[in-house]
């Protein structure tokens, strides 16, 4: 993690706001990489995972709300680090969305985005890439908004198209436990996930598939191991 320290080092934001937040993941990356910070507020739609966030965090300095990224309540300009990580792939309207998030980012303020990509990837690396398409196919038998990820170019030309300027870039990883144990724990996960949805999907026309990759996808666990796909992080401003 000494790239994102380095690449957030000169930062110091008032107010902060992670969009997209889930239970908190990135506001925990925020709190251990930025120099300085008054609050940090992450949003998300989901009632449910803002919930599970609450119970992570016992701070004040740190607020959680259930809120659309697409519509936002905040006034022009409220936060001086706007961020969005691994949720691109999540966005049912990438301009509006980004829209949003320049409108709530002050003039001096800078955007964050961090998102994991496909390509060049270990073959550990590789197995998460596969296991979250599935994941996001399912997601899609579902009725929710979860598409593939992006190659790394493409994440950088979404940016570009969006009238965002890029000062820094990284890429970094989480480094997970791959052992024996794990692989197991993981490959049962992969069969849970399954379980979980299958009566809702069991009509689907594609549900043979996704129970075919699941095959594959527990023996490529035990087989192959799982590792954390390559995170991207670009540091941006508005144009």
């Amino acid at each position: 993690m000494d790239k994102v320290k380095k690449l957030l080092e000169n930062l110091s934001p008032s107010k902060v706001l992670d969009i997209g937040t889930g239970v908190g993941e990135f506001i925990t990356l925020l709190k251990e990489n930025l120099p300085s910070y008054e609050m940090i507020t992450g949003i998300d739609i989901e009632e449910r995972v803002i919930e599970m966030a609450r119970k992570n965090f016992d701070d004040p300095s740190i607020n959680l709300e259930v809120m659309n990224g697409e519509s936002m309540d905040y006034e022009d300009g409220s936060f001086d680090l706007v961020c969005l990580s691994n949720s691109i792939h999540h966005l049912p309207g990438i301009k509006k969305s980004f829209n949003e998030m320049k409108r709530v980012t002050s003039n001096d303020g800078y955007i964050l985005i961090n998102e994991m990509f496909k390509d060049n990837q270990s073959e550990e690396q590789q197995t998460h890439v596969v296991l979250h398409h599935w994941s996001a196919k399912i997601s899609r038998m579902l009725g929710k908004v979860h598409n593939d990820t992006y190659n790394k170019a493409e994440i950088k030309e979404i940016l570009l198209e969006n009238d965002l300027k890029v000062i820094d870039e990284i890429e970094f990883k989480y480094v997970e436990p791959n052992t024996q144990e794990s692989r197991e724990q993981l490959s049962v996960q992969v069969g849970t996930i399954l379980d979980n949805v299958r009566d809702k999907i069991k009509d689907h026309e594609a549900y043979d598939e996704i129970c075919s990759t699941a095959e594959e996808l527990k023996k490529r666990v035990i087989e192959v191991g799982f590792q954390g796909a390559t995170q991207y992080m670009l540091l941006c401003k508005k144009h």
